[in-house]
């Protein structure tokens, strides 16, 4: 075979790499739509008609320091939780985790963190999961609480970051028929 001549050599060089380019979108594509269609929520959360709901504290130093960023004191975050769970259909709170076909654990924390350029107030309401015979922690959400100067605004924040948690509970919890 002879000598390739330099444009035919550079067109199919061209060639060759489009084919390539084309082939890796297209697979990088079609493994996007399957991790796309998500993976399944645990069997213990979906089918839950028992639930515990419990308190993992509060972890401020505002409410030490007698800062308080929010109303309620430290049980606030738990006491509006609990209410609103109470209110789904379908569902017994119970008293004992052994009672329970899953735990909610719930903790608020409202607290300076060090950052590059200073440091930051990270507020959150985060919520496990916990299968009670097994201790797994099965699924984990975070809800951010925006930080505002203003004592309303924090309290509209923390009314927003709530209401997001206990809507994504009940979305999981209420996905399927009991």
């Amino acid at each position: 075979m002879g000598k390739i001549p330099g444009r035919l050599r550079s067109a199919m060089i061209g060639a060759v790499l489009g084919v390539m380019l084309l082939v890796g979108i297209t697979s990088q594509s079609q493994t996007q739509v399957e991790t796309n269609a998500g993976a399944p929520v645990p069997a213990q959360i979906t089918t839950a008609k028992k639930i515990f709901i419990a308190n993992a504290g509060t972890e401020s130093a505002y409410f030490e320091d007698k800062l308080n960023h929010y109303v309620g004191g430290p049980n606030r975050a738990y006491d509006q939780f609990y209410s609103a769970v109470k209110a789904w259909p379908q569902i017994e709170i119970v008293s004992s985790p052994a009672e329970a076909d899953i735990i909610l654990e719930l903790r608020f924390e409202d607290r300076t963190v060090p950052g590059l350029s200073g440091s930051s107030i990270l507020t959150q309401l985060r919520l496990l999961m916990i299968d009670p015979k097994s201790s797994t922690t099965l699924w984990a959400l975070t809800e951010h609480v925006e930080w505002a100067g203003k004592s309303k605004n924090r309290e509209t924040n923390f009314a927003t970051a709530m209401n997001a948690l206990v809507n994504d509970t009940k979305n999981l919890i209420l996905a399927t028929p009991k």
